[in-house]
């Protein structure tokens, strides 16, 4: 796992609900077209050791068992190097339209040096030593499916 999320905000009582995370990195397991791949899923323990965490126990609305959105980019704070979240399998054609980017195989974060080259994240490591600080990292939000 080299990427951390941690839950900063859920949206207010509506539907659809957004959920707000902090993703810092914490590994350099990334790989160029894929990126480093986001756990979606709340920390368990025994089932989920590199799930979520939710520091200030936000109550959580009711989780889908798969999202139907790609998480957003809100803000970043890593060092001139910016992200995107990108599906890890691209989903295939039906009758000669894509599906977009439903993400049943789930998400990665591709990242980028300044002037727009993906670079795997070990690679972007020595960039980001010098980035620290409570709000160095990268702030996703993903909304959940309306009326789940």
């Amino acid at each position: 796992m080299s990427i951390k999320l941690a839950l900063i905000d859920v949206s207010p009582a509506q539907n659809p609900d957004t959920l707000t995370f902090l993703a810092t990195f914490s590994g350099n397991s990334g790989v160029l077209g894929t990126g480093d791949p986001l756990n979606l899923a709340p920390y368990s323990a025994g089932n989920n050791p590199n799930g979520f965490t939710n520091p200030n126990q936000i109550p959580l609305p009711e989780l889908p068992a798969a999202y139907t959105q790609a998480p957003t980019v809100e803000a970043e704070n890593i060092g001139g190097y910016y992200v995107q979240p990108s599906p890890l399998v691209m989903p295939a054609p039906v009758e000669g339209v894509a599906q977009g980017i439903a993400p049943v195989n789930g998400f990665g974060l591709r990242m980028y040096a300044p002037g727009g080259v993906e670079v795997p994240t070990a690679t972007a490591y020595a960039g980001l030593a010098g980035v620290t600080g409570a709000s160095a990292g990268v702030q996703l939000a993903i909304t959940l499916p309306h009326n789940q």
